[in-house]
């Protein structure tokens, strides 16, 4: 029997208060159908703060009507979940966490580049930092190929699915709460 101030109490508070934060704390990064209307491939990103001012203002973001959150689009210029192309879209805001960004085309998501730690680089990112502010880590982007073949191969693939990665995290954080919340009522 559960009894308040008991450590089985305090756990599935714990769990439950954890898998909550977490799932209210990616809400940005949950699939924005507005977003894949506006994704362009480019040759490249801005390199410096101008270029970014300038080509956000062009892409004109806030323009954009969404009903994915609250907050308006801003510009993004990213690579692509492939490493293959450079895109400019108008997303939500997320925050990164010690990698690149990308934009997934699969999910129409800014989200982090698993395969790419800047952390690590010669002009590193901090630990944290906002998404639209990836053409501060200009190393995000060195070795990218984009060609005609791999756009085109891209834009083909766009479909409106949530990534593996997503799925994945929901599934954990609910076995980890169910599981705590049975150890609770069984001791």
């Amino acid at each position: 029997m559960l009894q308040i101030g008991s450590q089985n109490t305090n756990f599935a508070v714990f769990t439950f208060v954890l898998l909550w934060a977490t799932i209210t704390s990616n809400a940005p990064m949950m699939s924005c159908e507005a977003s894949r209307g506006t994704v362009k491939y480019v040759d490249r990103c801005p390199r410096n703060k101008s270029e970014w001012l300038e080509s956000a203002r062009n892409k004109n973001c806030s323009r954009i009507n969404q009903n994915c959150s609250s907050t308006e689009f801003v510009y993004h210029c990213l690579i692509n979940q492939w490493e293959n192309a450079t895109v400019e879209v108008c997303a939500l805001r997320v925050n990164i966490i010690g990698k690149c960004a990308e934009y997934n085309t699969k999910g129409a998501v800014v989200q982090e580049h698993t395969r790419r730690d800047c952390r690590s680089f010669q002009n590193p990112c901090p630990a944290y930092y906002k998404s639209d502010q990836a053409y501060l880590y200009q190393e995000c982007y060195d070795g990218v190929v984009t060609t005609k073949q791999n756009t085109a191969i891209s834009a083909a693939s766009n479909r409106y699915i949530i990534t593996v990665k997503e799925k994945h995290c929901y599934i954990v954080l609910i076995i980890i709460f169910v599981h705590g919340v049975i150890r609770c009522v069984l001791i």
